[in-house]
């Protein structure tokens, strides 16, 4: 990421009475955040992993998943640590 795409992410988001206190602000690429919208993490996941199998209907999308197995969704944050 870079300063040109990189945008704060709000872990528990404001729609969900999340805060702009720092321990809840996360950096994330803008186009995954804005994807990810008004959900936890956890939600965006669950979206991205029925749209994904929705897609897999198809024998193309099909072919692909048996090559290459099932995709995940990470952000950048997940697994890195930092001070509150």
């Amino acid at each position: 990421m870079t300063i040109k795409t990189v945008t704060k992410d709000h872990v528990l988001p404001l729609a969900q009475g999340g805060t702009d206190n720092k321990s809840n602000i996360r950096p994330a690429c803008k186009v995954c955040n804005n994807l990810k919208g008004a959900l936890t993490l956890e939600q965006f996941k669950e979206v991205a992993k029925q749209a994904w199998k929705d897609r897999l209907k198809s024998k193309s999308w099909q072919h692909l998943f048996s090559r290459f197995g099932e995709v995940g969704v990470m952000f950048y944050y997940e697994g890195e640590t930092y001070g509150n």
